[in-house]
């Protein structure tokens, strides 16, 4: 699975959490990957852009913005 990181969060904060999950994927054997969604998808990038492929990645984003297309 993978979790993104919205641009409205510290994109420092991607990597510190992709630290700390590491080895407790390699314990328990279940993949999970942070990554930070500007990363694959641009700054700036339209709502109607990234959700479709989030939801085709089977994918879950964590974000502070209240006004996310629907």
């Amino acid at each position: 699975m993978i979790i993104f990181t919205d641009e409205n969060i510290p994109p420092h904060l991607a990597p510190g959490f992709q630290l700390i999950q590491g080895p407790e994927s390699l314990k328990t054997g279940i993949p999970l990957e942070v990554q930070h969604l500007p990363d694959h998808f641009g700054y700036g990038s339209k709502d109607v852009d990234w959700i479709p492929e989030i939801g085709r990645l089977k994918a879950c984003v964590i974000t502070r913005d209240t006004n996310l297309s629907r």
